[in-house]
């Protein structure tokens, strides 16, 4: 097969991908301040009903707000709550081994916030240190997007062969298969930031294995969804501190994860997370 051939055919299978994998996320930009304790952020200084306390880890210690969602922003997002605040905690030490998820079906606004910040101790030095979100909370705005399955994705590569295999049949696909990764775009998606959608990974590499067999069902309960994820939000190079908001490792994300069922059910202490860095 010659090289014109296979890069036709290659961007007919990519268009077979963005087609059949389409997702609606909630994307978001971080803005510069932090909102009141009712709005979306995040880091800075969470909503806690009357009743409630800051949550702690297995030590004790109390976590810290990584963000807080108002789910009114994630109408669009089958499965997701539409109602209520979804909260995400993490343990302020190294390494991140806690984190907790919080839902708030109904919002007393007769909290105030000098109530709330009477539960909360100062973030210690090393604390900051550690913490993703430094020098307080910050808003966030979200847009309702639409994006396909990206590069990071571990099914994205057999995908891609599959169609491929299936455009010019099994006995050419394999004369090219040992090259066809080399004709793909290695462009992962354009929302590094978002509630929903695909998770991003710049530690994963997409393997292009053949399986014709291989079922994509998108709509299973049993499919992993993107709960949250958060990246790295400073300017690379010389004086990237000046500009910091998120730090994460060297250029990093962080996201939790969990299945269908277990968010139809909201039983979120079953989400998994994870931290990848360049």
């Amino acid at each position: 097969m010659d090289e014109n051939r296979i890069k036709e055919f290659a961007a007919k299978a990519e268009k077979m991908l963005e087609d059949s994998t389409k997702k609606k996320a909630a994307a978001f930009k971080i803005l510069d301040e932090e909102p009141d304790i009712f709005t979306s952020k995040i880091g800075g200084t969470p909503y806690i009903p009357h009743d409630a306390a800051v949550p702690v880890d297995k030590s004790g210690r109390e976590m810290r707000l990584l963000a807080q969602i108002d789910c009114a922003l994630l109408d669009g997002l089958d499965d997701y709550p539409h109602e209520g605040m979804l909260q995400f905690y993490m343990s302020a030490k190294d390494p991140w081994e806690e984190q907790k998820i919080i839902y708030h079906k109904n919002v007393d606004r007769t909290v105030m916030q000098a109530e709330v910040m009477s539960k909360i101790t100062e973030m210690t030095e090393e604390e900051k240190n550690i913490f993703p979100v430094i020098n307080g909370g910050y808003g966030i705005e979200t847009q309702l997007v639409e994006e396909s399955m990206n590069r990071d994705d571990e099914r994205c590569g057999t995908l891609l062969c599959n169609y491929f295999a299936q455009l010019v049949g099994e006995e050419e696909f394999f004369e090219v298969a040992d090259e066809l990764s080399e004709y793909f775009d290695p462009d992962t998606s354009d929302y590094w930031h978002k509630l929903g959608g695909y998770k991003c990974d710049p530690q994963s590499w997409t393997r292009y294995r053949y399986k014709p067999n291989m079922v994509l069902d998108l709509d299973s309960d049993e499919e992993e969804l993107l709960l949250f994820q958060l990246s790295y939000e400073h300017k690379l190079g010389k004086g990237w501190q000046d500009t910091a908001k998120v730090i994460i490792g060297d250029a990093g994300v962080l996201n939790f994860t969990i299945k269908r069922k277990d968010l139809k059910a909201l039983d979120l202490d079953k989400a998994g997370f994870n931290v990848s860095c360049s």
